[in-house]
């Protein structure tokens, strides 16, 4: 190619540029560039955005739970129920086979006290014999499971001889000996010791006169 230098030499006007001249490689598509940073920019916020954190309350049924929790005093209550009514629960050791529903609690350390004879005197003056009841002495009464179960256990009569009245007030509120209280699980009746009615003819007498009026 030749040397077009010289051109200058000859070219002694001013030169202008019409835009329709000017070469496509020089010219800006502008509303591409505008969109493709726009696309950019939506992709930037999509990355950078934080979605909301969610609070959840608690539903109407763990609020009513939360609201019916018991108390500590009924809770404790509760569990000595369920202590009491436990299945492996063993009651008391007594004799007799408990037949008639006739329990004869004797305050006794064992099954050996004193004055068996008269304790079968008595139970045969309402047609018993001791197998028939179950007889408990107070020495095997060694929890509050078993004074539960003393209370609790169906039975149509229930002799007690010689407790302490702090014993008797766990079974009935009046304490009054030789009366045949009514309760919820059968008849119930306070006596003296054996060992003292067998030294006392007046309370033998008086207790002779309150079983002519037992019938189980």
């Amino acid at each position: 190619m030749e040397d077009q230098n010289f051109l200058k030499y000859f070219i002694n006007e001013e030169v202008y540029v019409i835009p329709g001249d000017v070469p496509a490689t020089e010219i800006t598509n502008e509303p591409e560039i505008e969109e493709t940073v726009r696309v950019a920019e939506e992709k930037v916020e999509e990355k950078t955005s934080v979605e909301p954190v969610i609070v959840t309350t608690p539903t109407e049924t763990v609020k009513e739970e939360i609201k019916e929790k018991p108390e500590p005093a009924q809770e404790e209550e509760q569990k000595e129920q369920e202590t009491s009514e436990t299945p492996d629960y063993t009651p008391p050791v007594y004799s007799g086979h408990f037949i008639k529903g006739v329990l004869v609690v004797v305050h006794s350390k064992g099954l050996k006290f004193d004055h068996v004879d008269l304790l079968e005197k008595i139970l045969g003056s309402i047609g018993m014999q001791k197998e028939d009841v179950a007889i408990l002495p107070s020495g095997h009464m060694q929890s509050k499971e078993d004074f539960n179960w003393v209370n609790q256990v169906e039975k149509k009569q229930t002799f007690m001889f010689g407790l302490p009245d702090k014993w008797m007030q766990q079974f009935n509120s009046d304490i009054t000996k030789y009366v045949n209280h009514k309760t919820e699980k059968g008849n119930l009746m306070f006596i003296d010791s054996l060992v003292e009615l067998n030294s006392e003819v007046s309370l033998k007498k008086q207790l002779w006169a309150q079983l002519k009026s037992i019938n189980v």
